[in-house]
Formats: structure tokens, C-alpha cells, sequence
């Protein structure tokens, strides 16, 4: 009899414990596994036949910018498969155009390079493909359960293989400056990589990857081979340094990536594709990419020597920028910027600041506004970048898009020292605008050009519909007309 009532106790329990944390449970079998997934990802299905996954693992969602940062724990964590649930209704999840990626682009544009470049650590710039999105189950009052898988040029067990192979090369120059055990592991790639480069027979899932430099036979490398596994060779060395890669769906910036590393305060440039050993971004392809992410970050403007010794900067203690197009960028033209205080609606929609990748500003009492693509067109304009002329444009435009949200990790503080005030030329509807005689200049902000929502551009340039109250803060709407 005790063992009967302890059996009823202990399915009782499981019972319990089989429930999903929130109200919308589905009435779907509570396990999945490879024959109720409709998986395409042989590495994926793999490890769900290895493991049961429960939809009570899935992580409720109640809006784009809550799922984007999900993705992004579950990218720095090397996650494959992310179990959702969320309302198809009010966020969106799948794509409906016919053709294209299944994930919608607000999700999957934040993580596909070719509109987001930037700084990447390995890990980050580690993606093979997705964030791809499989309907799972259905659950109640219109909730779904989706599957939301990344596959990695670089899984976690081959990680672990490479990180030993790089501590072993390491510690051959474990007592040698940093720019010496750069230079060592960069002579020991050029002796040991293959030397073929380009893929004759398709491209496997590491090629382009750490695993497949380290223990590939060369079929596939490219740039982004070569990247990764330099970055990771500096973040174990403890080197300051990133994978700089452009966008170049969004930005028209070559579709490129090279790392870039901090030596002695600057930052130098390392193109393995083309041979470039601690060069300044200046004298690389990447130098309109490295303007655009990097315009805080000061940039060496000679090649490093590895005879001498640290390079000091000058006596007034200015940082050593690199020079745009004549005039060389220093601390006289940062000033200082804090996040907007007032409630901004922007066609309707309340703009959150707290994550946002880039966050209105406050300057001189005046909120200044990210001139993004995406922004851009939400708004009704356009942007335009001649990288000949280093000239940055803007004009009316009949062509709209939907509102998508940048976010970034990591909160916004309150107080930032760190915009620029523009140098290169700027055209505003055909016009040239003079910035040095602005009483409310333009500004650089995370590499991004941004403009003061003064009536003079707002209204007189762009035509939007403008109001301010301290009740309301700032509202600007597109006149019906232009949509």
C-alpha cells in the first residue's frame, strides 16, 4: 500500500513538474523530439534525438526587443536551439514573404553581418546561419511554440580542441609583448594553414570558422576564416581586439572582415587576405568601415614598429586619431552628450532608449536623432554615402519602411563623452550644409551620423509634423501625404 500511494505521489510530481511556467499551455505532448520537429539542421536534429527538450523549457516572449537579446545570451552561450512561445499576432516571428528567410528580418537583421557590421568577438561573429525559426506546437489562445535554431561555423567541443592548440602556440611566447606574440602566431598561420583558399566543391559548415583554419584542409577559406581565428588567438592572449566586418547589405561597406587590435593605447589593422600586418585602418579597404564604427576609437596613423618601444602620445596628452580626410580627429572636437530626458513619439511609436543601439541624445538642449537606414526610412528619407568624398547625404524619399529596433547588450548610461563633431561634407536635399558654422552641429555618435531635431531640418528640410510640450515631450509624425 506504501508503495502504491508513493508511486501516485511521485506521478503527481511529475506531473506538476511537467506543466509549462506560464498560463498559454498547449494541449501538445509536452515532450518533443527529431519526429515532432520539422528540422532541416542534420547537426540539430542530432542533438534533439540525443536529448528531450520540454515546452516547458521555452522561454515566454512578449515583445522583439526581449527575443533579440534572448538570441544574443543564447549566441555568446554557443546555444543551438532556443524553444519559444509567443503571440504570431502581436510580434512577429515568421516571415511571410514567400522565398525568403523564415525568420522575420526585425529578429534576423540583427544578426546577419550584412546589415549589422561593427566590432565582433569571435564567439559573436562565430554564425553559420540563422536565427532560423521552426513552427513547433500550438498552444492556447493563439500562443505558438517555435524552434529558433543558429547553426556556428564553431561548435562548443571543437572550441574547447582549438583553444588548446592555441594555448600551445601561445606558450612559446608567453613572456613577449603582445605585438610580438601576434606577430608569432601570424608567421606560424602563413606556415602552417593551407594554402588554398577557394572552395571548389561548395562550403562546408567550419570552413569559414576557427575549427576549419585549425584542423581544415584550406577548402572554403576566406576572410572570415582567417578573422576568427586570429581573434581568438588575441582573447586568449588577453590582446584587446575585435573583428571589424562591414555591412554590406544596409551600408554599401564592403563585405570584408579583418581584425583590428589595441597596442600601446592605438589601433592597428590585420588583414590576413591581403597580407597586412599591424597596418593603420587608413592603408586598408576597411578605412570608410572603420570611420563609421570606430570614430571614437584612436587609430595609429603609422604601421607598428615591433623594434621600438611603446608609442606615447603627444605631450598635451590629445589621443592619436586617424586623419578622415586633412584634418586629424582629436579630444577638441568630442563633446559631451547625455542620453534624451524627454518622451520621444516617432510616427506613433514611443522610442526606448535603454537599449537601443543608438539612443536619441541630448546636446545643448536640443535631442538629436540616429540618421540610420533604418530610421532614415521610417521617416520618409533617405541616406547616401560616397566613400570617394567622404560625403554623407540626405533627402526626402516616397520610399517607407517598418520600424526595426536596434539593440545592443548592455544598457545605456545617462552620461557619454564620446560624440564627435562631424568633419566630412554633408548634403541635406541637394544643399551642402556648413557643420562648423551650426549652432547645433552634427554629430557622430557609435559611428553613426546624427542630426539636431531643430525646426530647420525637421520642418523646413524634411516636412514633418513637429510639436513639444514638457506634458508630451517631443513628437514628430510624417505627414499623411509622403507615406
Amino acid at each position: 500500500m506504501k508503495k502504491a500511494a508513493s508511486l501516485i505521489l511521485t506521478l503527481m510530481i511529475l506531473a506538476v513538474l511537467a506543466v509549462p511556467a506560464f498560463a498559454a499551455d498547449p494541449p501538445a505532448p509536452n515532450i518533443l523530439n527529431a519526429s515532432t520537429l520539422d528540422i532541416h539542421n542534420t547537426e540539430v536534429e542530432q542533438m534533439i534525438r540525443e536529448r528531450a527538450f520540454y515546452l516547458s523549457d521555452a522561454t515566454k516572449i512578449t515583445s522583439v526587443d526581449q527575443l533579440v537579446r534572448l538570441l544574443r545570451e543564447s549566441v555568446l552561450s554557443g546555444r543551438n536551439y532556443t524553444l519559444i512561445c509567443a503571440d504570431p499576432g502581436a510580434i512577429p516571428i515568421e516571415n511571410e514573404e514567400p522565398g525568403q528567410i523564415d525568420l522575420n528580418p526585425a529578429v534576423y537583421d540583427h544578426f546577419h553581418y550584412g546589415y549589422n557590421g561593427g566590432l565582433f568577438t569571435e564567439q559573436e561573429y562565430n554564425i553559420s546561419s540563422g536565427p532560423s525559426a521552426w513552427y513547433t506546437a500550438e498552444g492556447e489562445n493563439g500562443w505558438k511554440y517555435y524552434s529558433v535554431v543558429f547553426q556556428y561555423c564553431t561548435n562548443n567541443e571543437e572550441r574547447a580542441q582549438c583553444d588548446a592548440k592555441l594555448r600551445g602556440i601561445l606558450s612559446a611566447v608567453s613572456g613577449e609583448t603582445p605585438a610580438k606574440q601576434l606577430k608569432h602566431f601570424y608567421d606560424w598561420m602563413k606556415t602552417n594553414l593551407p594554402a588554398k583558399k577557394i572552395s571548389t566543391t561548395g562550403y562546408p559548415r567550419n570552413c569559414n570558422g576557427l575549427y576549419g583554419a585549425l584542423f581544415g584542409d584550406g577548402t572554403g577559406y576566406v576572410c572570415a576564416t582567417y578573422c576568427e581565428t586570429i581573434q581568438r588567438f588575441a582573447e586568449i592572449a588577453g590582446i584587446e581586439s575585435r573583428i571589424l566586418s562591414g555591412a554590406y547589405i544596409a551600408y554599401d561597406e564592403p563585405c570584408h572582415a579583418i581584425n583590428v587590435v589595441k597596442l600601446d593605447g592605438l589601433w592597428y589593422a590585420i588583414d590576413y587576405t591581403t597580407d597586412s600586418f599591424l597596418v593603420p585602418l587608413k592603408e586598408t579597404t576597411m578605412y570608410g568601415t572603420a570611420q563609421h564604427y570606430m570614430a571614437n576609437y584612436p587609430l595609429a596613423t603609422k604601421p607598428y614598429d615591433l623594434s621600438a618601444g611603446p608609442v606615447t602620445s603627444p605631450d598635451d596628452g590629445d589621443p592619436i586619431y586617424a586623419e578622415p580626410v586633412e584634418n586629424a580627429v582629436s579630444k577638441r572636437d568630442a563633446v559631451t552628450v547625455t542620453m534624451s530626458p524627454f518622451k520621444t513619439t516617432l510616427n506613433g511609436r514611443v522610442w526606448k532608449n535603454d537599449y537601443a543601439t543608438y539612443p536619441l541624445l541630448f546636446y545643448k538642449n536640443i535631442t538629436y536623432f540616429p540618421m540610420t537606414w533604418y530610421e532614415c526610412r521610417f521617416l520618409g528619407l533617405t541616406t547616401g554615402w560616397d566613400n570617394a568624398t567622404r560625403t554623407f547625404s540626405v533627402a526626402l524619399s516616397s520610399e517607407r519602411g517598418d520600424y526595426r529596433p536596434m539593440l545592443r547588450s548592455d544598457k545605456n548610461k545617462n552620461g557619454y563623452s564620446t560624440a564627435l563633431i562631424v568633419r566630412d561634407p554633408i548634403v541635406v536635399n541637394g544643399k551642402t550644409v556648413d557643420n562648423t558654422k551650426e549652432e547645433y552641429p552634427l554629430l557622430n555618435f557609435r559611428g553613426v551620423t546624427y542630426f539636431p531635431m531643430i525646426w530647420k531640418f525637421c520642418v523646413d528640410e524634411f516636412g514633418w509634423n513637429y510639436t513639444f510640450s514638457l506634458e508630451n515631450g517631443l513628437s514628430i509624425s510624417v505627414p499623411s501625404q509622403k507615406q
